[in-house]
């Protein structure tokens, strides 16, 4: 199989394995934990194996005298300035426009603002215990608590939309009907076709690169799908296991990612078919990221990549390497205490199992390279 049809493989089951997996939220309330846990064991597999497989290999593979550590710094430098470059962009909006409504909002007690890069440490131990302890006041059912109040629904209707002579009420009123029955589960998947429906879609879509949260995870993802461009196209002239722990540590990374994104959507009243427009444009990201790399490796550098695939495999893992790091900077001591939301040290069982999950995860890279020297 070419390169360009790898690529378009592995960025087709990437789409459509983050997709399912913010599904479930919109379903059925899973317990955070065990996401979690899948998180922590991706952020062990992503820093070990840029280091014992991706960058072994690529030095291997490397001409004599090439500047591997250019080209491994390069692969880091490039998603760190990725990623701050974004942050500061939104920074700047935040300070000018103040917090988006869809943001964690502090002056309710609730905690601190949600940080831009939104892994999964953060989202699933706010949005989800948030949106799963919202019923607790026995006051609310599952529909009530995910349906948009009115003033909410006036602002999504209004936000981003220049007033028109030929709206009528009675499209305004649609509108609102399918964002109210959006709340529910029945309504969200019995939404019939009409102009106000694509209208509506079309504001779902802005809105994903309006709210800050999904936003940084887009740019975010986009970063993931340059480190696997750069991977799967380094080792096709000579396909290695580490290409496939490339692809499992990027999977393992996105999919948990992509559940907490989705409830703590939920959790801050986003119409559902929202949440859905804004899951989408999540999953398509890194293959977007992956496909973009490809045609700048194809239109800068020689298809057949002859003397440079190892060069290129060190700069993956330099990439990796930021990814690895990153996440592990997100592997926090503290979690939401259930009712509250107020942040509260971790028991020293959940943090011994934390570390146990992320040094398994370190090790599986280790037991792989063993297995491929013998």
């Amino acid at each position: 199989m070419g390169p360009f049809l790898t690529i378009c493989a592995y960025s087709l089951a990437m789409a459509i394995s983050s997709f399912v997996a913010g599904i479930p939220p919109l379903l059925f309330e899973l317990p955070p934990e065990k996401m979690e846990h899948l998180s922590t064991l991706s952020m062990g597999i992503l820093v070990s194996a840029a280091q014992v497989l991706i960058i072994p290999e690529g030095i291997k593979h490397s001409p004599e005298g090439s500047p591997i550590g250019l080209f491994l710094i390069a692969g880091f430098i490039t998603l760190f300035t990725i990623d701050r470059l974004s942050d500061i962009a939104r920074s700047s909006k935040r300070n000018s426009n103040g917090y988006s409504k869809m943001n964690y909002n502090i002056e309710e007690g609730q905690g601190s603002p949600i940080d831009p890069n939104l892994e999964i440490d953060s989202l699933s131990e706010r949005g989800i215990s948030d949106s799963h302890g919202a019923s607790s006041d026995g006051n609310t059912d599952d529909d009530s608590r995910i349906t948009t109040s009115d003033a909410d629904l006036d602002s999504i209707m209004n936000d981003g939309v220049q007033p028109s002579t030929t709206a009528t009420e009675e499209e305004d009123y649609s509108i609102r009907q399918i964002l109210e029955s959006s709340g529910t589960l029945k309504g969200m998947w019995n939404l019939k076709g009409s102009t106000s429906l694509r209208k509506l879609l079309f504001k779902g879509f802005v809105s994903a690169f309006q709210n800050t949260d999904t936003l940084g995870l887009l740019i975010h993802c986009i970063t993931d799908g340059i480190a696997l461009a750069s991977s799967l196209m380094a080792s096709n002239e000579s396909p290695t296991v580490q290409s496939i722990f490339v692809i499992v540590a990027i999977f393992l990374h996105k999919l948990p990612t992509a559940f907490a994104l989705v409830a703590l959507l939920i959790r801050d009243g986003l119409p559902r078919i929202f949440v859905l427009c804004h899951l989408i444009c999540f999953s398509l990201a890194a293959p977007l990221g992956a496909l973009i790399t490809y045609m700048v490796i194809v239109l800068f550098v020689d298809e057949s990549l002859e003397g440079l695939s190892g060069l290129l495999l060190t700069f993956s893992g330099g990439s990796f390497l930021y990814v690895g790091f990153h996440a592990l900077q997100k592997m926090t001591y503290s979690e939401p205490e259930a009712g509250t939301g107020i942040m509260v040290p971790k028991s020293r069982k959940r943090m011994f199992i934390d570390y146990f999950v992320c040094l398994c995860g370190m090790l599986l890279p280790v037991f792989v390279a063993f297995l491929q020297e013998d």
